[in-house]
């Protein structure tokens, strides 16, 4: 497996709430450095590849990242949660010298994780009984997404693939894919270079949206997609 530049792993964590700000319109805001900070949730011997790859459960109790272990340079799935290392989960050692974590994705309601892996592999682990419970070679690792109902895994790459299904057909012209989303019953949108493709459950494209700016990220409400586009 690749080796990355380490960092000293320290996760913290931090609430923010919604509310009325008990402060005057003309006041100026807090500025950053003065904000509360987060609570750390481990500080230890683990290092972090950079850069990281780590998700937070939806109800932000558990914490799985990946990390070298404190005394070896293999790679696991480090599982924390009330401050405490938990369990955790070497990844495969046949992944390959060049195999290297990209991007991890939390199950909205199961303790599993899905974790991307470079150039072209998915792990879906069980961080609950520490094993890997599925593996998808093929699929694109840059970004990863769950429907809300946990039903349905969508993996973001070279190609875009429905995980446990077919590669979707989608243009050349498109490009890498580089940001996807899921919707209740399977659907996604996905971030290419050309602009926003809409797939339905199925696998086939709904509609297409060119934008000529980056899409940095993309989230499904409830109700309909959302993205966040950076301009240069």
């Amino acid at each position: 497996m690749r080796r990355l530049a380490p960092l000293p792993l320290l996760v913290a964590l931090a609430c923010h709430t919604h509310g009325p700000v008990p402060r005057a319109p003309t006041e100026p805001p807090v500025p950053a450095s003065e904000a509360p900070p987060g609570r750390a949730l481990y500080e230890g011997g683990w290092r972090a590849p950079a850069p990281g790859v780590l998700a937070l459960s939806p109800d932000g109790r558990r914490v799985v990242v990946v990390a070298h272990a404190p005394t070896r340079d293999d790679l696991a799935l480090l599982v924390l949660e009330e401050g405490a290392i938990r369990r955790t989960l070497p990844l495969p050692a046949d992944l390959g010298e060049d195999a290297a974590p990209v991007s991890i994705a939390h199950h909205p309601r199961e303790p599993r994780v899905a974790l991307g892996v470079s150039p072209d592999t998915v792990l879906v682990a069980d961080v609950a009984r520490g094993e890997i419970v599925a593996r998808v070679r093929g699929a694109g690792p840059h970004d990863l997404a769950w429907s809300p109902d946990g039903a349905t895994l969508w993996a973001a790459g070279e190609q875009l693939v429905r995980v446990g299904g077919s590669a979707v057909p989608l243009p050349e012209e498109a490009g890498p894919f580089w940001r996807v989303a899921a919707s209740v019953g399977g659907a996604a949108v996905v971030a290419t270079d050309a602009g926003l493709l809409f797939v339905d459950a199925a696998g086939a494209i709904v509609a297409r949206h060119e934008l000529p700016v980056w899409t940095h990220d993309l989230a499904w409400d409830g109700e309909g997609f959302r993205s966040v586009h950076l301009e240069a």
